[in-house]
């Protein structure tokens, strides 16, 4: 170690003169001056730490001048070599010596990193001050300012051993030998005050470099994370708070952000209280930050956060129409509508919906996955189906509706409540239901489902009337009820039976003693001359067909057998003409000779009220026969009138449109189908008789007849004209 040494001479001057300011001692100024240079030598540092990275330190101090005076000053340097490998040490730069001055001596510390020739130079001043005389030194420095600033000062006191000129200095070690210079000023300050006391006084020493107890701490990265937990481990925001901490708080911060276990840090952060934040952005994978901290001697730590799972967004819904079975009127026999839900980051999870015939409803049913799939059940209003996302950070998404779909995948119900018939036609009544879109048509069939027809109507219930059907037939009738949707009731069948075909424009008789018909529940009815009282003939209800004669009454029954009342006193005393079973039309003559038509269109005569009937060749397909006064005439299913007067040989009369005929002496009267009644005296030219809606003409007796309208009035004609005969209604 070099010793630094300064010898000081003190002495007082004393000088006489100005009494009248004072007496007695007078103050003595002087300064200790030196110069520094360097030999060569090297003073190593003894510490294990230091001594290991190389650190060398050199210089000394040589005292050249004896006496100084105040205000001197000298400067010296001491050069630090680091070694090794871009290892920060920490050392402190001291003087160790003696110090026997009274005046402390001030220092001042300069660092370079190259070697700078500075020095002072000091010229010896004198003042007189209060009629002493002051000895003092000016001093000017050469390449001071070249030192830059001063990085420490203080005092060197009176017997300290030890003075820590600067601590904690830090050298980063290189392989070559990384240089710093550190110049340290003294100075003898002037005190402008007696510092006589300072005489004889030492300072001697050596300047040197010490390592520190003090760590170097190299950066240090904390990462802390400010979270809106969601679920499944994701985050709906997530906000990064990067603490630095370095030994010196010098220091540049890159970052960057990655989905990967780690990323190279480009981006410059801003620095607020030795931290920065980082918002994580919305990933469909896990983001981490990862920070590069360089400090001011090249330490570099460098770190990256834990992963977060982070999604903020919410998700979207879509509802469409998945499957349909499209039905009518609008309506669908089956829909089903599909929600799906789509999200860029988290992915979706699963589907909340809600069905509702309003326009809109909150979903409270869950369902897995990213779609779900909703079939709409049957309702009488219109529905849709209201759906939303939940992504699996728990983000939940607006609610979507699809379009009102109209369903009903039910079949209605049907069931025949009674039917009716006639000969030809049989009426049916129905009653049907539909809980949802209600009652749209009927189909109806008379061959189990063969063929139907159908008719429209909401009703729920209604009366439909099969037509032109054969007599005496069994039919299979079929009925379905058809909704708004299309949905079809299953097929209700019931087998129904029309009645026997019978004449039933051939319900009013006369004879010389009244007027004789039959009801519309087959009973026989009387109305004598003697008075306008009707009474009932019993032992028949089911007839279907009357004529009579002087003999007696001849009734067809429903069932087609021919039965009569003639050769007995008792009216209601009646016997069957056997022979006969499919009678449809009948007819006699005053003299007891019985005509009929059977069911299949054929003419047959009895004379003795037996069993033994004749066919009457040559003439087919009839449907009503009547006696003349010479022969017959009889009406074909076609309209036409046919006149006989040998039963073999026919001729047409001139009208057409007939349903039934009626003769006597006079000649022919005819009912056509539009209930108006015509007659001929010649079988040339008819006229209308001035009476209509009729629809059954009795038998004619010296011009007279029975006439039944279609409302069931009974008339007759007189010499007056047409009378209505009264208390009678064959229909009531």
């Amino acid at each position: 170690m070099l010793d630094w040494l300064k010898n000081k001479k003190h002495f007082i001057i004393y000088l006489v003169g100005v009494l009248f300011l004072s007496t007695g001692l007078s103050y003595a100024y002087f300064v200790a001056t030196s110069s520094v240079s360097g030999d060569g030598s090297f003073a190593q540092a003894t510490t294990a730490t230091v001594a290991s990275e190389g650190v060398l330190a050199d210089g000394n101090i040589n005292v050249s001048e004896i006496d100084i005076y105040p205000g001197h000053k000298t400067i010296s340097s001491i050069r630090v070599t680091g070694r090794g490998s871009n290892i920060p040490l920490i050392y402190h730069v001291i003087f160790n010596g003696t110090n026997t001055f009274e005046t402390d001596i001030n220092y001042k510390v300069y660092k370079t990193t190259s070697n700078i020739s500075a020095s002072y130079t000091c010229n010896k001043e004198q003042s007189v001050v209060d009629g002493a005389i002051r000895y003092y030194e000016s001093c000017t420095g050469t390449n001071i300012d070249e030192l830059g600033e001063v990085i420490a000062s203080g005092t060197i006191n009176k017997g300290e051993s030890k003075t820590t000129l600067i601590s904690d200095e830090i050298l980063l070690t290189t392989e070559n030998g990384n240089v710093v210079y550190y110049y340290v000023e003294i100075e003898y300050p002037n005190n402008d005050e007696s510092q006589n006391s300072d005489m004889d006084s030492v300072l001697s020493g050596s300047i040197t470099v010490e390592e520190s107890s003090n760590e170097y701490v190299n950066p240090n990265i904390l990462f802390t994370a400010s979270t809106t937990a969601g679920s499944n481990n994701w985050y709906k925001s997530v906000n990064i708070t990067t603490n630095i901490t370095t030994h010196t708080g010098n220091y540049e911060v890159l970052y960057c952000t990655t989905t990967s276990s780690s990323c190279t840090p480009n981006t410059t952060p801003t620095i607020s209280n030795n931290s920065f934040n980082v918002n994580l952005s919305n990933n469909k994978s896990s983001q981490r930050i990862c920070v590069k901290v360089t400090d001011e001697y090249n330490q570099v730590t460098e770190g990256c956060s834990d992963a977060y799972n982070v999604d903020n967004a919410n998700p979207s819904t879509s509802v469409t129409l998945a499957s349909s079975t499209s039905g009518s009127n609008g309506w669908y026999k089956a829909a089903s509508i599909k929600a799906t839900g789509s999200d860029s980051h988290s992915g979706v999870t699963s589907i909340q919906y809600c069905t509702t015939t309003s326009s809109s409803c909150t979903p409270n049913t869950n369902s897995s996955g990213s779609s779900a799939t909703v079939t709409l059940n049957s309702n009488a209003s219109g529905q849709r189906v209201c759906a939303r996302a939940i992504d699996k950070a728990g983000n939940t998404g607006s609610t979507s509706c699809s379009s009102a779909y109209s369903v009903d995948k039910t079949n209605p119900t049907i069931s025949i409540t009674s039917t009716s018939v006639t000969d030809s036609s049989i009426t049916v009544n129905v009653s049907a239901s539909d809980s949802h879109s209600g009652i749209y048509q009927y189909k109806f069939s008379s061959n189990n489902g063969s063929s139907y027809t159908t008719v429209t109507s909401s009703s729920g219930s209604y009366s439909y009337t099969f037509e032109n059907l054969n007599d005496d037939t069994t039919y299979t009738i079929a009925v379905q009820a058809v909704d708004r949707a299309g949905n079809t009731s299953s097929k209700v069948t019931r087998s129904v039976t029309t009645e026997k075909k019978l004449l039933r424009n051939q319900i009013i008789a006369l004879n010389y003693a009244g007027f004789y018909v039959i009801k519309n529940n087959g009973t026989i009815w009387e109305l004598t001359n003697n008075n306008y009282s009707w009474s009932q003939i019993r032992g028949i209800t089911d007839a279907a067909a009357i004529t009579a004669s002087g003999y007696g009454l001849f009734v067809i029954k429903n069932d087609g057998t021919v039965w009569t009342n003639s050769g007995s006193d008792n009216v209601e005393s009646w016997s069957q003409i056997n022979g006969i079973t499919d009678a449809v039309a009948i007819s006699c003559t005053s003299f007891g000779v019985v005509l009929v038509v059977k069911s299949d269109g054929t003419i047959w005569m009895n004379t003795n009220d037996n069993e033994n009937w004749s066919l009457i060749t040559g003439f087919t397909d009839a449907v009503f026969v009547s006696a003349t006064i010479d022969g017959l005439a009889a009406v074909k299913s076609d309209g036409t009138v046919w006149s006989s007067n040998d039963s073999q040989n026919w001729y047409q009369e001139e009208i057409t449109d007939v349903i039934s005929v009626s003769a006597d002496t006079r000649g022919l009267a005819a009912l056509k189908s539009d209930g108006t009644v015509w007659s001929s005296s010649d079988s040339l030219d008819w006229y209308q008789e001035e009476i209509d809606n009729v629809v059954s003409v009795s038998n004619i007796i010296l011009g007279t007849a029975g006439f039944v309208k279609n409302d069931g009035t009974v008339w007759t004609n007189s010499s007056s004209g047409w009378e209505q005969l009264p208390n009678i209604n064959v229909f009531n």
